[in-house]
């Protein structure tokens, strides 16, 4: 199990009670197949669950960092991609994934991480946006309302918004 002790939290990670609503989320639904956008601190909180994590990072830089990080993680699987074009990656194109986190690219204009939310959405019935507090990302939340996705955003931390098609996703309190 990961001390989350040890687990150092920035300012533009995941909050303590965003990744303790992670580990529950991911431990009530039984998820054990996990994309995400930016490894990191969220990384550690699908590990605790033994989740298999394919996590995509678009930084070369960042992507070397977290290749050493989580070099001795047999369940994390690092892929480089490029944020400006459509999401190619030929070992997860056709995979379907229990949840999905974004957090990443780095946010922007509005609609913000569009590309990684539509990606998530043709493989996933729930996905998680982090940084909900910035309207870019909340305009993402409302494009995919207003396409028949359910949603509602934490309120704690730097919010994250959550996308899910399925009434039977059981949601921490």
């Amino acid at each position: 199990m990961i001390n989350e002790k040890e687990i150092i939290f920035r300012s533009a990670s995941i909050t303590k009670s965003e990744y303790s609503y992670l580990v529950e989320l991911v431990k009530i639904n039984n998820f054990k197949n996990i994309l995400e956008f930016g490894p990191g601190v969220s990384t550690y909180a699908f590990l605790e669950n033994q989740c298999n994590i394919w996590s995509l990072e678009h930084h070369p830089e960042w992507f070397k960092k977290k290749n050493k990080d989580f070099i001795d993680e047999p369940l994390v699987n690092l892929f480089l991609y490029n944020k400006n074009k459509d999401i190619e990656i030929e070992e997860i194109n056709d995979k379907k994934f229990d949840m999905v986190f974004i957090d990443g690219p780095p946010g922007s204009k509005a609609p913000s991480r569009m590309l990684s939310c539509q990606y998530a959405s043709e493989r996933t019935d729930i996905f998680l946006l982090h940084d909900c507090h910035r309207d870019a990302e909340k305009e993402t939340i409302d494009i995919f309302k207003k396409n028949n996705w359910k949603s509602f955003i934490l309120e704690e931390g730097r919010k994250i918004g959550v996308c899910y098609k399925k009434d039977s996703i059981i949601f921490p309190k």
